[in-house]
């Protein structure tokens, strides 16, 4: 089985909420509406969806709230990255312009919470308050985890455990979420449930590592933009943080001066990843982000074997294959 081969098994579901994520906006201004669907279909891969479909599967649920519950995680997906790039003041992603760009930021910002009002309407009609309790308090993480990036941007003295938080808010928090509400879906035992909630932690930390890893050391054409984005906005993320241990003297002092100097530091920035191919800091940085990748694998493997363990073993391959 290979991760195309999961994503053809899926299709079907995936089209589905698909679907759901835009025929129900249903605003009567035409501008959030067209803002909305044009940010949902700007070549999203629906992580998260899937991860539900086949965590679910895991868990044993066979019913219908998969999809309405994938359809709620989307939503809260895409509101974030409204309000992300009004924050970073990014202009485009995936190489297309984003809405901010567009719309501008007061009207993105509003769509935003459109959005998340949206979904919020959506859980209250699933059966029960464990969803919306799991979902809100996900939320509500990922709302803390910007704001204390945002407290931590330009400060070169934050440590790993910091940076931890800082990515449980804007990723884990939501992946851990998504497989609760399938642990939830399923009627685990509370030993189980808790396995795959950590799966999912991890399987989260893992994402948001490899995408802070990429954007030093990843293909431009493939990412849709230059490498060292972080850099340029002063966020310090796992590359920076291990440069900073292993360097000293004249080293680090650049190191100091380039990321504090932002966005002016694009023409140096050939030097800077020159020192951080002398300490190997992709590999240093992949090894970190494989711990989170095994630890997931170990929680996986606590499940008994099934359709869904393989597929989502597979999932777990695609994240390590993909560091490089």
């Amino acid at each position: 089985m290979t991760f195309a081969d999961i994503l053809n098994l899926y299709n079907e579901q995936l089209k589905d909420i698909e679907e759901r994520l835009v025929i129900p906006l249903g605003s009567e201004i035409g501008t959030i509406n067209n803002l909305i669907s044009s940010t949902i279909n700007s070549g999203g891969k629906r992580i998260r969806p899937l991860l539900l479909l086949l965590t679910a599967g895991l868990s044993g649920y066979k019913g219908d709230y998969v999809t309405d519950l994938g359809t709620v995680i989307e939503y809260f997906h895409t509101a974030s990255l409204l309000h992300d790039d009004v924050i970073d003041m990014a202009l485009s992603r995936r190489g297309k312009p984003n809405a901010n760009a567009i719309y501008g930021n007061n009207i993105t910002v509003l769509s935003g919470d459109y959005l998340y009002s949206k979904a919020f309407l959506k859980l209250l009609d699933l059966p029960g308050k464990e969803y919306a309790r799991v979902l809100t308090k996900a939320v509500v993480s990922m709302s803390e985890g910007e704001i204390f990036q945002l407290n931590k941007t330009g400060d070169l003295s934050l440590t790993i455990d910091e940076y931890l938080r800082i990515i449980y808010g804007k990723t884990a928090a939501l992946f851990s979420a998504t497989c609760e509400c399938s642990a939830l879906l399923g009627d685990l035992s509370p030993e189980m449930y808790k396995e795959l909630r950590n799966f999912g932690l991890n399987v989260g930390y893992a994402f948001q590592l490899k995408d802070d890893v990429l954007d030093y050391f990843g293909d431009e054409t493939v990412l849709g933009k230059k490498p060292g984005t972080d850099f340029f906005e002063k966020k310090n993320t796992l590359p920076v943080i291990l440069l900073l241990k292993e360097t000293e003297g004249d080293e680090k002092a650049f190191i100091c001066e380039l990321f504090l100097s932002g966005r002016d530091a694009n023409d140096r920035m050939i030097e800077f990843i020159d020192i951080m191919n002398k300490y190997d800091i992709q590999n240093k940085s992949n090894a970190f982000l494989k711990q989170k990748v095994d630890a997931a694998a170990s929680s996986l493997a606590k499940f008994p074997g099934s359709i869904y363990k393989d597929a989502l073993s597979v999932f777990l391959q695609e994240l390590n294959l993909r560091i490089n």
